[in-house]
């Protein structure tokens, strides 16, 4: 992931000069957002106007807010770019063109990440889940079952605690 930030970053500075630079991406929900790569100046955090639902941007010390270049997935918006330098929005269709075109390789690069991680998940939740059954399934005693569910659920999990109640339905 990294090498495709540095390789948007290599590809747009002969267009752009930069004081800094930052990716911003959005969280799953398209609630909140984090930067997720900056180089330069990009130390000071606020809303930028403009910039997509929920990018919280980095903002620099200096003359008005950064550019903001959206990332666009098939799926809807990822995040933004953020660019503060000389000429932000001042540059001809050509460098507007460049800009875009690696936003969008970057974009693509980012969504396939994206899906490589929710597929490995997937993947990893189908294996647990697998476990789960066996240990359901074989004589093992109660106890030893569900220690074997609580340990598997844990991983897909953000728990601190569980807690498993067992009723007697005969018990009335």
């Amino acid at each position: 992931t990294a090498q495709a930030y540095s390789q948007f970053a290599a590809s747009v500075l002969p267009v752009l000069p930069m004081d800094g630079l930052a990716v911003v991406l959005l969280d799953p929900e398209q609630e909140t957002s984090r930067v997720v790569f900056s180089l330069g100046d990009t130390h000071r955090y606020g809303s930028t106007p403009g910039c997509g639902s929920g990018v919280e941007a980095p903002v620099s010390v200096g003359d008005g807010p950064p550019m903001c270049i959206p990332l666009q997935g098939r799926e809807g918006e990822l995040g933004a770019v953020l660019y503060r330098g000389p000429i932000a929005g001042n540059y001809g269709p050509d460098e507007d063109a460049l800009i875009r075109r690696s936003a969008d390789r970057l974009a693509e690069i980012l969504e396939n990440i994206q899906l490589r991680q929710r597929l490995d998940r997937i993947a990893e939740e189908s294996q647990a889940l697998d476990r789960i059954g066996e240990a359901v399934s074989s004589a093992r005693p109660l106890d030893r079952v569900f220690h074997r569910f609580a340990h598997e659920i844990k991983g897909m999990l953000n728990i601190h605690c569980l807690r498993i109640y067992v009723a007697d339905p005969c018990s009335g």
